[in-house]
């Protein structure tokens, strides 16, 4: 996972600072107050079927990850991709995303990751 800092003021990094929600953080090194997060983190998670990426001022811990069904319409290349569905904050967002996709039967297979690419289901 690549840290971005966040504080033009003391150059820390967003875990190195309070967080209020909505993007806006306190600085505990100076007398500054609470302030905007201007520098979102890129979160980056590379697994055995791809690489998948955002850029979020949220933090986020798993990433939910989808194989498309082939279809004989699709062109030959296009057929079983895999795709992000979303990232999530907490292993049971993640798993509630994982059994929502699971009940509808839309994809042929769906993993769930956490932020260093280990396959938790």
């Amino acid at each position: 996972m690549k840290r971005t800092p966040v504080c033009g003021r003391c150059g820390a990094f967003k875990t190195d600072h309070m967080d209020y929600g909505r993007g806006y953080l306190h600085c505990p090194r100076t007398e500054g107050g609470t302030f905007e997060a201007s520098y979102p983190t890129t979160y980056t998670v590379v697994t055995d079927v791809g690489t998948f990426t955002r850029t979020s001022a949220r933090e986020y811990t798993h990433a939910v990850v989808c194989l498309t069904k082939a279809d004989d319409n699709e062109r030959p290349d296009q057929r079983g991709r895999w795709g992000l569905i979303g990232f999530r904050s907490r292993l049971d967002l993640a798993m509630r995303e994982f059994d929502y996709w699971s009940e509808r039967e839309t994809f042929a297979e769906l993993r769930v990751y956490d932020i260093d690419g280990r396959r938790v289901r």
